[in-house]
Formats: structure tokens, C-alpha cells, sequence
């Protein structure tokens, strides 16, 4: 029955019940009661309605955007170096894989600036071990000059001081002799001298025998000149001591003569000059002081020395670095893949001269590819990272390809009003290409087992949103709340109903609570009448 035929009908149906309501009156009080017969008038009264049963599942609330695919990986290769193009080893489409090399810039002058700078190197490094051979023998030669002098000075020191006590000692006896010969001898003075004498010996044996032990010491290396030369002094000394101590005696014994005492003399005078030269002679100790201080000073030297090294250092790390750049501009003339991926633009020749400036080939990495959608701003509050997004390109219009959104970028469009996102989708097969256009829905939200009806299912009475369901044959009013609707509009999650009721999808407009219809199942193509 068509919309416009609806109100004639529903008022056919109230005329028949009046004219049945009459009936029945006059009939109960002109005669007999009479069970009820049908009649077409009854008929009529039953409407025919369309039903689906509502179900039970998941919903849900999807927002729709459109975008392109993008490569995170995609860059541009230009060579490092300026020249002429000798080689470019691959075209478009050809996979490369990171740090290949590309291209090559003619490198012949970058190979002899190498040579040269390695060559530097070379001289360089031996410069350096000139000078640290150079610093170490002058090291050496200023300590073994400080040692030969402390020791020549040590020597000289020893020998001078021996000498003077020597000397002393000398003198001290003959002045001795002078005056025991000028005086002559008492008894008691001739036991001394011989008492002297008898000492003398004694220490003149000793000395004898120590020089004879030391001298063994001395040719064996065991002691210094200058410590054996203290026994040959000591020796002297003692030798010296016996001779004077020997003369006295003879001269207390024989008694003085005129000869003995000029004699006794001239030995004074002599043992007085021999004093005088042995400390004269410690001015000699000065001269080997001042050779010391000399070597001593030589130590400056071994500064200079050291400061060679270190200006030898200096231009070998000099060197150093020149080969270095060398090195790295020689590498710079091979331009190689910074990312593993596709060739997606060749625009340089073999041949051609080009700059740092000059693009030579493009790459992009398909494993890193994503979808950069744009979203309202009024939609961009239920955006979050993590959720789930579908996607369909119109090259592959069978498919459909998953991913997640993973950014929400800080700063919208100020042409679109719009905020773009970054979808990452796994890119089997390489199917998706840099510049697809793309369309997505994102799953902002998503109700579980709840009850879904049709959209159609839902009337508006008033300000209450109502289903009209089937029990027994009877309309039954239903208020409800609606919720997210799903099948792209076609069904909508509604509360206040159980899954399982039959709900009338068509012809509500007419239908009263309480009526009796007849039910056309929808969903299974069937004729179900109210029982």
C-alpha cells in the first residue's frame, strides 16, 4: 500500500469497527448470542509490516580522511666533489642497498693530492724520529758529562786535600827535627823519640799493608782512583813520619851537628813550600767545579732538544690532517646510497660537469613509506596515537591495507583548517608508492556487544526516539537511546533493547501501540504473521 494510500485505509479499518461495534449491539438485543464468524471487514484490520530482528555485536564510531602515501626515506644524491661525471651505475627502479656507490666523479687529480699528502706523511714521521733519536743521545751525552765531571771533581777534591795534609804533616816533623836538633836530646826525650820511632814503624807497616790490600781492590775495579789514592797518601805519610822519626833518634844519639842543623833547616823551608804549592794546588778543585757546573748547565740543551720534538710532532699531525682531507675528498668524488631502497629519478649523465649543487639521482626507501591524511579540526580531538586505521588506493581496489596512527602533528593548516597525522602501515610486496592518493578511516571508537538494529527501525515521537517491535503479533512501543551507527549508516546501536526482538523497519507512521500486524521478515526473505 503506497504513502498515499495510507490514511484512506486507516479510515476504512475505523468505519469497519464502528459498523462491527453496531452490529454486535443489535444483534445481543434482538436475538440469540452467536459466536463470532469472520468476515472481510475483520480482515482488513491486520496491516503487514517489514521486520528484522535485532542483533548483538560490536559497533564502531569511524571518522573518514583522504591523503597521500609518503616516504620517510627519500632523498636526493648529489656528489660532494665538482667535476665530470665518469659513472652512474644505476637507473630508476633498481634496488641499492646503503653505502653502494652510485656514481663516480673523476678522481685522478684527488689521487695525486693523496700521493703527495702521504708522502708528507712519511716525511714527516721520519722528521720526528731524527728528533727523538737526536733528544735521547743528547740526553745521554749531558748525564754522562754531569757524571764525568762530579767525578773528576771528587778526584780532584781528594787528591788536593791529601796533598795538603800530607804537606802539613811534613812540615809539622821537620819543625819537629829542627828543634829536637837546635836543643839536642835529654834521656827522658830519646825514650819518647824512640817511643815515636817504634809508633812510626808500626803505622808505616799498617799503611804498607792497607796500600797492598786496596791496591788489589783498585786493579780488581772494586774502588775509585780516588779512594786508593787515599791509602798511597796515608802510605806517604806514614813512610814520611818513619824517615823523620828515624832521623831524630840519630841525631839524639849522635848529637848535633853544625850541618845537621842547616840541614834540619832546609828541610822546614821545604816542607813549608811543599804546603804552600798543595794548597795553591786547590784551585784546581774550582776548575773541575766549574766543569761540573758546566755539564750541569748542558741540561738546556736537552730542552732545545725536546722542543724539536715537539715541533716535529706538530707537523707530522699537521700532515696527518692534510692526508685526512685528502683521503675524504677522494672518497666525497664516489657518491653513495645514504639509505637502502629504489631508484626513483636518474637526472645526470656520464660526462656531464656537475656541482655540489647538481642533483644526480633520487632514492626512496618503500619499507618506510606511511599515510599523511589531513583531519578537520573539528574531528581532531578524537584522534589518538595507536589507533586503528583502514586504507583503500584506488590501484588495488580489492584490497585493504592496516596501520596505526603513530603522530599528530603539533600545528594545523591555516588554508585547511586541518591537522595532518602519520599513519605507519606495513608495506608488503611494495605495493604502496610515494604519492598515492589514499583514503582512510580511522576507528575513533568502538562499542562491544551491544544491540544493533536497522536505522530505519528508529522513530522520532515527539522528543523520545522510539523502535516499534513484534510480540504475538502485537506493535509494542520501545523508547530507546541510539548510539554509533554502523554499515555506513545502514544499522545503529540502540539502548533500552535486548538482541533477539523483532523490529518493525517500514510503516511505522501508521502503526498504534497495541495493533495486530502481519510480519515480512526482511533479513530472511520470509512471511512471519503475528501469532
Amino acid at each position: 500500500m503506497s504513502e498515499f494510500m495510507r490514511p484512506c485505509s486507516t479510515l476504512v479499518s475505523v468505519s469497519g469497527r464502528l459498523l462491527s461495534v453496531l452490529l454486535a449491539l443489535v444483534v445481543a438485543s434482538c436475538g440469540p448470542k452467536m459466536a463470532p464468524s469472520s468476515s472481510p471487514s475483520a480482515e482488513k484490520q491486520t496491516t503487514t509490516v517489514s521486520v528484522q530482528k535485532a542483533r548483538s555485536g560490536d559497533v564502531s564510531k569511524t571518522v573518514s580522511v583522504t591523503g597521500s602515501i609518503v616516504a620517510l626515506q627519500d632523498v636526493s644524491l648529489s656528489a660532494k666533489q665538482a667535476g665530470r661525471l665518469t659513472e652512474v651505475l644505476v637507473r630508476e627502479g633498481d634496488t641499492v642497498k646503503a653505502g653502494q656507490i652510485l656514481a663516480r666523479v673523476d678522481d685522478r687529480d684527488l689521487r695525486s693530492q693523496l700521493r703527495s699528502s702521504e708522502a708528507a706523511v712519511t716525511s714527516a714521521r721520519a722528521k720526528l724520529e731524527q728528533a727523538q733519536a737526536a733528544y735521547a743521545q743528547q740526553l745521554a751525552q749531558t748525564d754522562a758529562s754531569i757524571d764525568s765531571a762530579q767525578a773528576a771533581l771528587n778526584q780532584q777534591t781528594a787528591t788536593s786535600a791529601a796533598q795538603v795534609r800530607s804537606a802539613e804533616s811534613k812540615l809539622a816533623s821537620a819543625k819537629a827535627a829542627l828543634s829536637t836538633t837546635l836543643e839536642g836530646a835529654r834521656p827522658e826525650e830519646r825514650k819518647q823519640t824512640e817511643a815515636a820511632l817504634a809508633s812510626a814503624e808500626a803505622n808505616s807497616r799498617k799503611a804498607e799493608s792497607d796500600l797492598r790490600r786496596y791496591k788489589k781492590l783498585h786493579d780488581a775495579g772494586a774502588i775509585s782512583d780516588a779512594e786508593y789514592d787515599k791509602y798511597v797518601s796515608s802510605r806517604d805519610v806514614a813512610l814520611a813520619d818513619l824517615n823523620s822519626k828515624r832521623a831524630a833518634l840519630r841525631m839524639q844519639q849522635e848529637g848535633s851537628r853544625r850541618q845537621d842543623i842547616q840541614q834540619a833547616k832546609e828541610t822546614v823551608r821545604q816542607a813549608e813550600e811543599a804546603l804552600r804549592q798543595a794548597n795553591a794546588a786547590r784551585a784546581t778543585d774550582d776548575v773541575r767545579r766549574a766543569d761540573l757546573n758546566t755539564a750541569i748547565a748542558g741540561r738546556k740543551q736537552n730542552r732545545v732538544k725536546q722542543a724539536d720534538i715537539e715541533a716535529a710532532k706538530a707537523s707530522l699531525q699537521e700532515a696527518t690532517s692534510a692526508a685526512a682531507i685528502a683521503q675524504q675528498a677522494l672518497s666525497d668524488s664516489m657518491v653513495r646510497a645514504p639509505i637502502a631502497g629504489r631508484v626513483s629519478e636518474r637526472s645526470a649523465e656520464p660526462g656531464q660537469v656537475v656541482s655540489s649543487a647538481t642533483v644526480l639521482l633520487h632514492v626512496v626507501s618503500l619499507d618506510s613509506v606511511y599515510f599523511e591524511p589531513a583531519v578537520s579540526n573539528s574531528e581532531v580531538a578524537l584522534i589518538k596515537v595507536g589507533q586503528q586505521v583502514s586504507l583503500h588506493v584506488d590501484t588495488y581496489p580489492n584490497e585493504t591495507f592496516l596501520g596505526s596512527v603513530t603522530k599528530i602533528y603539533p600545528q594545523s593548516s591555516s588554508d585547511t583548517r586541518a591537522t595532518s597525522l602519520r599513519v605507519m602501515l606495513p608495506n608488503s610486496g611494495d605495493k604502496l608508492r610515494p604519492n598515492m592518493f589514499a583514503q582512510g578511516t580511522i576507528v575513533v571508537q568502538t562499542h562491544r556487544n551491544v544491540t544493533i538494529v536497522p536505522t530505519t527501525a528508529v522513530i522520532i515521537k515527539g522528543e523520545k526516539k522510539q523502535v516499534l517491535v513484534v510480540e504475538g503479533g502485537i506493535v509494542l512501543a520501545r523508547d530507546v537511546t541510539t548510539g554509533i551507527s554502523a554499515d555506513k549508516g545502514v544499522s545503529v546501536e540502540v539502548l533500552g533493547l535486548s538482541a533477539g526482538a523483532t523490529v518493525i523497519t517500514s510503516g511505522q507512521d501508521v502503526l498504534e501501540d497495541g495493533q495486530k500486524v502481519q510480519t515480512t521478515d526482511q533479513t530472511a526473505g520470509t512471511d512471519q504473521g503475528g501469532k
